[in-house]
């Protein structure tokens, strides 16, 4: 405490003893203060350059959580000044409020009324997408910070940090237009866009503005004046050379002092100071369930990575397998009987297992017992060959797989060809095509946990009637009651954000058509969707499980995404029907080359990779026709094997239209 007891916490309380050496209407310096008050016994809060003086936010235990416009209050850079981070200099330059009308849609969320349910006729409710329109004049905004972003000559440290932004700016875009998602997760999408947008134009600001204004490289235009620019967020400081530096850039700064220095210092007046409440924050909670991203000190450098990782976190895709909530069946469910088309669906068989799945009395099996059996039928498209061939060459004893069989992220096609009559094959479509959008979901944030289940589960919960008309299990067993009753949280993991709405009038329907109308060319397409889905789900999970290297890392996620037409690896579950004979399924070796290849570069890095596939075995004069296929069929071999030893089943493979779908589907240009 100063020994001029004039100027204790009492006798500060006087106006008068801060004003003292008030002179209005003068210039300042940046160690005058425009605009002064008393925060407390010990701490005076002043500004050169602010018209508002904002409650800093202090503590050690803030406990950061957004807040119902999924900003995190007065926590959040982007609706109220933050400490100085020598690391992010550039957030005290955001923009509090749209420089133009252009960069409105940067400001506010999405409103219930631009948001348009994904499939009415649903028995799962929620999913759905901003109205285009609305989502057009979003992208725009982006795009005119994308594009200046782009045309800049940037230099490190801000080159890397430039490229970063864009790639999730994009992704968060990608996303909006492309994925289903409850109307809180749109916004909550909009609102994690909006962040990314507004920190890179804070950059681009701060490079071509801000920072030669303070470096004295560039002088602030005069008849702008000594007050600073108050659309920016601005920052709280203790730093005088910080002070000085956004003063002559024109950012609001607010600086912490000592009470003691109230002596010393030119004060021009006196302000309440802002509490953080509305219209500058919200106080309210999300409706959403959100975990708290940081408990700390505002000042915190961890403070800004938490918030950066929970961003980021919501562009993942979830892995159902390592929430698997029941195991797989080692055998698939009983084979149907004869149908009037006399096809026969044909399980997968264990060599060693009887039909009830006890094992057989001779104990071990020869090699050329040991395999599974491949399903064919009229409604499953084929297996692409390569793949097909490599499943084949797998030992399928089960003491090799060390692991109970994991369940399946969605039901396997082959399930829907073992019923016994036509009307229960034709409720399992109806039922899966009623279920589809709403099960694609789970995957669609990546903070759900969406469990993995056996085949009987997905035997119970394609053949309730969702239609509420009928049930087709009128007297069920205690075993299909418990079955049955798991079918009712086959949405665990989803937070209660979807909701299963069992009734309905609506038909379920397949690209406009109803359901009661599809040939047997759309009952192909439903399959190979499904099948294709289930791959990409699969070769994603035994990725995260087998690869030896930072599987996290941007290049091998990248790598990913390149194995798949227009993959992207955090949206590998939004499948094109129009890629159906494309990537992988190509007739063509050529075109099919690109994909092969980004897979062999992807398994080079997961454990036991075969010479064969290893970097070691490139062919530094090409790859001929014959090449190709040997690197496929051990890729092929080497996937089926593996999986099959790490998750204990046998995989659900990628499979091949013989017709060419309808849609309109641009092949996309790989080299």
């Amino acid at each position: 405490m100063s020994s001029d007891t004039r100027f204790s916490f009492e006798s500060l309380k006087d106006p008068k003893v801060l004003l003292q050496k008030a002179r209005p209407g003068e210039a300042l310096e940046a160690w005058d203060a425009r605009l002064g008050a008393v925060i407390d016994a010990n701490t005076l809060l002043v500004t050169p350059n602010a018209s508002v003086l904002f409650r800093p936010p202090t503590g050690n235990n803030r406990e950061m959580a957004l807040r119902e416009n999924y900003r995190y209050g007065q926590d959040d850079h982007l609706c109220w000044p933050q400490p100085y981070s020598p690391a992010r200099p550039h957030l005290g330059c955001i923009r509090r409020s749209p420089s133009n009308v252009k960069f409105l849609p940067l400001y506010n969320l999405p409103q219930k009324r631009d948001f348009l349910e994904d499939d009415p006729s649903s028995a799962i409710r929620g999913p759905g997408l901003w109205h285009k329109h609305k989502f057009l004049e979003f992208r725009r905004a982006c795009d005119l910070v994308l594009d200046a972003a782009e045309q800049t000559n940037w230099q490190e440290p801000h080159k890397s940090l430039v490229r970063t932004y864009q790639t999730y700016i994009n992704m968060f875009l990608d996303r909006l237009a492309a994925l289903p998602l409850i109307f809180e997760r749109v916004r909550l999408c909009v609102a994690e866009a909006q962040r990314l947008v507004l920190e890179l134009q804070a950059i681009i600001d701060y490079v071509a503005i801000y920072r030669p204004r303070m470096t004295g490289t560039a002088v602030r235009p005069p008849e702008i004046g000594q007050r600073a620019d108050e659309h920016l967020s601005g920052v709280f400081t203790m730093n005088t050379t910080v002070v000085q530096e956004c003063f002559r850039a024109g950012v609001p700064v607010w600086m912490i002092r000592p009470l003691v220095d109230a002596a010393h210092i030119r004060i021009d007046a006196l302000a309440q100071i802002q509490e953080p409440e509305p219209p500058y924050v919200v106080l309210t909670p999300p409706r959403l369930r959100l975990r708290p991203v940081y408990v700390g000190s505002a000042a915190d450098e961890a403070k800004y990575k938490a918030i950066e990782t929970f961003t980021r976190g919501h562009l993942s895709m979830p892995n159902p397998f390592l929430q698997c909530s029941e195991p797989g069946s080692s055998l698939p469910p009983a084979p149907a009987s004869p149908s009037s088309n006399q096809e026969r669906y044909h399980p997968y068989k264990r060599a060693n297992l009887s039909r009830r799945g006890r094992p057989k009395p001779n104990g071990r099996m020869s090699d050329k017992q040991a395999k599974f059996e491949i399903v064919t039928h009229s409604y499953l498209p084929p297996l692409i060959p390569t793949w097909q061939f490599g499943l084949e060459r797998v030992d399928a004893d089960k003491t090799r797989a060390p692991n109970i069989p994991i369940g399946y992220a969605l039901p396997k096609p082959e399930l829907f060809v073992v019923v016994k009559t036509e009307a229960k094959f034709c409720l399992m479509i109806a039922s899966w095509l009623r279920l589809r959008s709403g099960l694609f979901a789970r995957f669609n944030a990546g903070d759900y946990s969406p469990h993995a289940h056996g085949h009987q589960t997905w035997r119970t919960i394609l053949q309730i009637d969702w239609l509420g008309a009928t049930s087709t299990i009128q007297s069920p067993a205690r075993g299909e009651q418990v079955r049955r009753d798991q079918a009712a949280t086959f949405l665990k993991g989803c937070h209660d954000e979807l909701r299963v709405e069992a009734s309905g009038s609506a038909q379920a329907h397949w690209r406009d058509k109803e359901c009661s109308s599809l040939g047997l060319e759309d009952i192909r397409e439903v399959l190979w969707e499904l099948s294709e889905v289930n791959f990409r789900l699969e070769f994603f999970a035994l990725d995260r499980k087998i690869c030896t290297i930072e599987s996290a890392s941007t290049q091998h996620l990248s790598l990913l995404g390149q194995c798949f037409p227009y993959g992207k690896w955090n949206m590998l579950h939004h499948v094109d029907l129009g890629s159906a004979n494309y990537g992988i399924g190509h007739s063509n070796w050529i075109e099919r080359a690109p994909y092969v290849f980004a897979m062999r570069r992807c398994m080079q890095s997961w454990r036991g990779c075969p010479v064969s596939l290893s970097a070691s075995s490139d062919k530094t004069a090409g790859y001929t026709e014959s090449d190709v296929e040997y690197v496929e069929k051990e890729m092929a071999y080497f996937y089926t094997e593996a999986f099959f030893v790490t998750f204990g089943r046998e995989p659900i493979l990628p499979r091949r239209l013989t017709h060419i779908p309808s849609v309109s589907f641009v092949p996309e240009q790989r080299q």
